[in-house]
Order: structure tokens, then sequence, then C-alpha cells
């Protein structure tokens, strides 16, 4: 794409320039400007295409005019390129502020956890998560989730230790996911436990601009004797 705009430049060819930027220019939404200044080029050149043949003609004045035009249209063009690159720059880095704030949301999981708080625990899902614990069928919904980690009528779990390691993470729009492996260790019923295993979380950007966990998954590892 740059290669042919920065060819059309060179070789004077504001016209199909323009036409090269525009089609571009089209796919984002947030360069209005960039259209605009597109736009004029194509506008602009077409208007002096017919006087472009008087341009070494003795006498005549049209020859200055067309070159101050030309780098009127030359510094256009070097301004669109310029709010390109900053809008390339701006949109890489909201990306990166996403996938870090979709991380952390995946990292409150394991922290809540540790706060022994069971609503913090349910406050990491949405409304009606998806759980698939390791040799079980899936669960489907809030209340099913409550039931399987914090029953009513069971002593309560007691996370001593919850060490996660993040192996990938990414994200397209509002939908992202985790995956990595963790150490848990807690305490039920007198007991100790550790179990070891991998996982990965499924999330989703929310109205007010919060990532939460929509499925969660995991594995865990054979025991070793």
């Amino acid at each position: 794409m740059c290669r042919a705009v920065a060819f059309a430049i060179f070789n004077s060819d504001f016209q199909n320039c323009g036409r090269i930027i525009h089609e571009f220019a089209r796919f984002v939404a947030h360069l209005p400007v960039f259209v605009r200044a597109a736009d004029i080029l194509i506008r602009e050149r077409a208007l002096i295409r017919p006087l472009d043949s008087w341009r070494f003609a003795p006498g005549l004045v049209f020859h200055i005019d067309i070159l101050e035009m030309e780098m009127k249209m030359r510094l256009v063009l070097v301004i669109c390129f310029a709010l390109f690159q900053s809008s390339l720059s701006i949109g890489a880095d909201q990306a990166d502020a996403e996938l870090q704030a979709m991380r952390a949301a995946a990292n409150s999981y394991s922290a809540a956890w540790l706060s022994g708080d069971a609503d913090a625990v349910m406050a990491t899902f949405v409304d009606e998560p998806v759980l698939s614990p390791s040799g079980l069928p899936y669960l489907e919904g809030r209340q099913a989730a409550r039931d399987f980690w914090f029953p009513a009528d069971s002593p309560s779990t007691t996370v001593t230790r919850f060490e996660i390691e993040e192996l990938e993470a990414a994200r397209s729009g509002d939908l992202g996911y985790v995956r990595g492996t963790f150490v848990l260790a807690f305490n039920y019923a007198g007991m100790s436990y550790e179990n070891r295993g991998k996982y990965v979380s499924l999330l989703g950007k929310q109205p007010d601009g919060s990532w939460l966990i929509t499925h969660h998954l995991w594995d865990d590892f054979p025991r070793q004797e």
C-alpha cells in the first residue's frame, strides 16, 4: 500500500494516489480527514489536468500555478501520512491497554480465591458463566457455579496457594482468552490438597468497559506418587 502511494507521488500521478488513499481510508473509520484530503487531491488534480499540457508553452502563466498546486498537494499528502501513522500508534496503544485489562481480569480470579470471599470469586464471571471442571460435565449458570464451589451443606474450602503461569493471551474486539498452567493448594474438611493443571479462560468485554470471564475450563494433571 505505502509503496503504491510512494510510486504515485514521485511520478506526480496525484489522481491515482488520491484514489489509492481513498480506497484504503474507507476501511479506517477514525480517519475522516484522510478521506477528505484524498477527495481534495482527486478533485484539484482533475481541475488542473486540462492545463497541464500548457505547462511548457511560452508566454503562459499556468506553469507556476500548476507547480504551486502540486507542492500544496504534496504537503497535503505528507500531512495525511503523518495523521495515518499517528492513528496507527494510538490504535496500537489502545489495543495493548485492552489486552492488559483483559489479562488483569483473568488474574483477578486467582486473587479472589486467595481472599476467601465467595462473592469476589463470582464477581469475576458474567451473569451466566460456563464452567468445565476437570473430569466433570459442563456447569452452566451462576447458581450452578456457586453450588459447585460453595455448597451450603459442606465445609468451606480455604485456598492457601493459587499460582498461575500465563502461557498465552489474545483478544479480538470484545472477546479474548487466556491460557496457562496453575498450582492450587487448599484445605478442606481438615485435609490439605494440592492440584496442578492447565486452564483456559474466555473473557468478554462488558458494556461498562470491564472484562469478565464467560467460560472457564481446567484439567488437573495426574497426581505423582
